[in-house]
């Protein structure tokens, strides 16, 4: 029963938002050209998120999994606000704080995320900036993804 009633009040509050939305993403230079950690061109990098929105304001769940040299992922949570330009034409900013997974390091990592996003209906083309404390190498690194969305309603 108490799985009936969280299911139900998990429900109620996803339906009453505005806006929810899939989108996936990969990191441009990862995915065009080698670099100095060893990294060949297509290697993998994908962010995976899910957005929750209303009255401008947006909360999200990602998970980031890259194919580094040693294994990268991350999962994090955040909140931020958004708006449009024009009807078609949406930026978003968000804060979020996440834990790293790196071969044998676990830790926090904070991270801001800059996006403008291009809507053709329920399909959103995505442009994101990414600074993120890499706790794991001790520096601060910025990454241009590139991705693709889904408005769920």
């Amino acid at each position: 029963m108490k799985n009936i009633i969280t299911t139900y009040i998990l429900f109620v509050i996803f339906t009453s938002l505005h806006s929810q939305e899939i989108n996936i993403y990969q990191d441009t230079k990862l995915a065009l050209m080698s670099d100095s950690y060893g990294n060949k061109p297509f290697t993998t990098d994908l962010i995976f998120n899910f957005k929750l929105k209303k009255n401008n304001y947006q909360a999200l769940i990602s998970y980031e999994y890259a194919d580094l040299q040693k294994y990268y992922s991350q999962v994090s949570i955040g909140a931020g606000i958004y708006y449009n330009l024009i009807k078609q034409v949406e930026i978003s900013h968000d804060v979020n704080i996440g834990y790293i997974v790196r071969d044998c390091y676990n830790g926090i990592s904070f991270g801001i995320n800059n996006e403008l996003s291009i809507i053709l209906n329920k399909i959103k083309i995505n442009f994101m900036l990414q600074s993120i404390q890499r706790t794991d190498i001790n520096e601060i690194r910025f990454s241009c993804f590139v991705g693709i969305g889904y408005c769920l309603n």
